[in-house]
């Protein structure tokens, strides 16, 4: 198909591609010229390729309803449905079977669009949504949302870009990663499962990134503990990552190498060294953590005050001089760029442990605003 005009007005129907060789819907045979494949009428606008073919929107497209009309898009058949220009697109989309594939992995176009809203239907088959490469860009300001139903999964999920996403997956899946930079991530009723979550901010020093459960008590975060993309000593050194769980209801949340603050202050301490800690008496006590990259630390504790400055990974760390037995419990006050950090020490042991700390049994210390139980693993810096 050579759609030559400047304007394609699709007023409902079929585009298929049943046997021969693939099919490509561009301007005047040119990939590169611009063209608008308005979605006309109220009906549904299908796209049916067959197993092993293709239909590719090969221009730069705006796949958008017309004016006052409400127009869907449906992937059938087994075959693929690719966008591969720059697309701007708005609209309801379903893919009943084969796949719809966003920026194929050897371009690197980009999809524009208020709210996807993309139907993975289990009959005949289970669908997919693969974004291969690119980011999903908003032309709004308003939140931009992907909802995923049915039986499909969505799948290799690039970026999300300074907006926020909400994921409303219902009995759906996701594979793959998802990458905010910087945006909210917000999870609807369903499950995400195991899932690779990674940030970046590159450009943007007091990045906020959030993955929440916000007004959704029926929403689970993740199926099983996942792995990340990045490791705990590159958070820090990015620039200033808040990762936070909102809810209207308690339920466990298991994370692991993360940074888990309520604040967005890099300042934070391990763990380990929470409230009700009891130290080793007559032995040098280590007290490390996490600052903003090059900035001064000081930590004050029974009269002592020790001073340290952040490395360029984030991790800094003190040692205490060794203190007699005492059942006074004291505080620990860490100071750091403007922000402060407060530790209730239940004392110093009368009789020697093994290691120079123990943990008393308790939750591990959060922001008050975390109504979640939480599973962190704290990694200690390397000495010196």
């Amino acid at each position: 198909f050579d759609g030559t005009s400047l304007a394609f007005n699709w007023n409902d129907g079929t585009i298929q591609n049943r046997s021969g060789g693939n099919l490509t819907i561009s301007r005047g045979g040119s990939a590169t010229t611009n063209m608008i494949l308005s979605l006309a009428g109220t009906g549904t606008h299908t796209f049916n390729a067959d197993s092993g073919r293709t239909i590719t929107v090969a221009s730069t497209a705006t796949l958008a309803d017309k004016t006052n009309e409400k127009g869907t898009l449906r992937k059938t058949g087994a075959g693929e449905l690719i966008f591969q220009g720059t697309n701007t697109y708005t609209g309801l989309t379903t893919v009943e079977n084969g796949s719809l594939v966003v920026n194929r992995s050897n371009f690197t176009a980009t999809i524009t669009s208020n709210a996807i809203t993309v139907n993975l239907t289990s009959t005949p088959a289970a669908g997919t949504l693969p974004i291969l490469s690119g980011p999903l860009f908003s032309n709004s300001l308003a939140t931009r949302t992907v909802t995923v139903s049915g039986g499909g999964s969505l799948t290799n999920v690039a970026f999300f870009n300074n907006r926020n996403l909400i994921l409303a997956i219902g009995s759906s899946g996701v594979s793959g990663k998802l990458t905010a930079n910087p945006s909210t991530v917000y999870v609807q009723p369903g499950q995400l499962g195991s899932t690779r979550i990674s940030w970046t901010t590159t450009g943007c020093s007091t990045a906020q990134v959030y993955v929440t459960t916000e007004a959704n008590p029926a929403g689970q975060l993740f199926a099983e503990s996942p792995s990340f993309s990045n490791a705990l000593a590159n958070w820090i050194s990015q620039g200033r990552v808040i990762f936070s769980l909102y809810a209207n209801q308690s339920r466990t949340v298991l994370l692991d190498e993360i940074v888990v603050t309520g604040t967005p202050s890099p300042l934070r301490l391990p763990g380990v060294l929470g409230n009700d800690m009891v130290l080793q008496r007559d032995a040098e006590v280590p007290v490390w953590g996490w600052a903003e990259p090059g900035q001064p630390v000081q930590v004050k504790f029974a009269g002592q005050t020790k001073n340290a400055t952040a490395g360029a990974d984030g991790k800094w760390q003190v040692r205490l001089d060794p203190m007699g037995a005492s059942t006074t419990g004291r505080t620990m006050e860490v100071t750091s760029g403007g922000s402060s950090l407060r530790s209730i020490q239940h004392g110093v042991e009368p009789h020697r442990q093994r290691g120079n700390q123990r943990h008393r049994a308790g939750q591990l210390p959060v922001a008050a605003h975390l109504h979640h139980r939480l599973a962190v693993r704290d990694d200690e810096p390397t000495q010196s």
